[in-house]
């Protein structure tokens, strides 16, 4: 079994399975519609592909054949090379209305939280060189994880406030490969560092819930998370457990690398939060959870990783 706990596991021949999941339901949505195109497997779909394969799917279950026809050619045509991450600031004066309408899309599946993303304009300058020096950090500690990153994920874009709660990062599986980041000139590197992270992790933990679904709790049982305030189902809480497993790891290197940090007392206080939450959610897992095998396999390798850093 793969241990996704660490990134100590076949990066490229992981995402490349993922991507084959969506190629062959492409392949099969190609034949049903006789539509005259092609996957092209010469390339890597983009976060777009999966965004407009999933409003396809959506079209064809309203029996709505033309417009899942249309988003169908959409994300065939948002197949791209295989080129590294790339980052952008949400703009809604010249950002893409493509990229807007699938943002704004998933967003609005989670509407009972009011969630929102507003448009970055004063500091972007600024955030970006963060960010920039964040992502350096990663690949100055930890090689192969700068390398998962550029594997799993194909754009990183900052986003601003909003009158309404926005979001501080987000990633989903319907727009698999994009992980949005709020710009904030409050924000410091480790912010950047810690949130790439955790976001990076829900994807990988995707790829693993396309053939398992981990824990077999119903969804309306839920349980208080030591992280939120609101009441969470087992899955969130196994993917939070997760993300906490691989931030503790995160920071761990970040006290050993031996360059200097301006942030270590964030850093400090930042993984000894964490490794007292992830203990927390663990107990509660550990009380509650109805594990799959390899669910249950996947949990002991997180305590297995963390209890070796602690």
């Amino acid at each position: 079994m793969i241990d996704l706990s660490s990134e100590n596991y076949n990066i490229a021949e992981r995402v490349a399975s993922h991507h084959a999941l969506l190629n062959r339901s492409l392949d099969y949505l190609i034949s049903e519609t006789g539509l005259d195109k092609k996957v092209d497997t010469s390339k890597k779909p983009s976060w777009l592909s999966y965004g407009y394969y999933n409003k396809c799917i959506y079209s064809l279950e309203l029996n709505d054949i033309k417009l899942g026809k249309k988003f169908l050619v959409d994300s065939l045509e948002n197949y791209k090379e295989f080129k590294s991450l790339s980052i952008s600031e949400l703009n809604f004066d010249i950002s893409s209305k493509n990229k807007i309408e699938l943002i704004e899309n998933e967003l609005f599946l989670h509407k009972d939280k009011s969630i929102e993303v507003g448009t970055v304009r004063e500091n972007q300058k600024e955030e970006r060189k963060k960010l920039s020096r964040a992502l350096m950090i990663i690949e100055e500690i930890s090689p192969k994880l700068r390398f998962e990153l550029e594997s799993y994920i194909d754009e990183i874009i900052l986003t601003g406030h909003s009158e309404g709660n926005y979001i501080r990062s987000a990633a989903s599986f319907n727009l698999f490969g994009l992980i949005l980041i709020n710009a904030n000139r409050k924000n410091s590197i480790l912010f950047y560092i810690e949130h790439i992270i955790h976001e990076l992790s829900h994807v990988v933990l995707y790829t693993a819930q396309s053939y398992d679904e981990l824990t077999l709790n119903p969804a309306e049982e839920k349980y208080k998370a030591p992280y939120r305030a609101d009441l969470r189902p087992m899955d969130g809480l196994y993917h939070a457990y997760f993300v906490m497993c691989r931030i503790i790891s995160i920071l761990s290197k970040l006290g050993k690398a031996n360059f200097s940090l301006d942030f270590e007392e964030e850093r400090e206080n930042r993984l000894q939060s964490t490794i007292d939450k992830f203990y927390q959610t663990h107990n509660i897992m550990k009380k509650n959870a109805v594990f799959t095998h390899y669910g249950e396999f996947l949990f002991n390798q997180c305590a297995k990783q963390v209890r070796n850093i602690t």
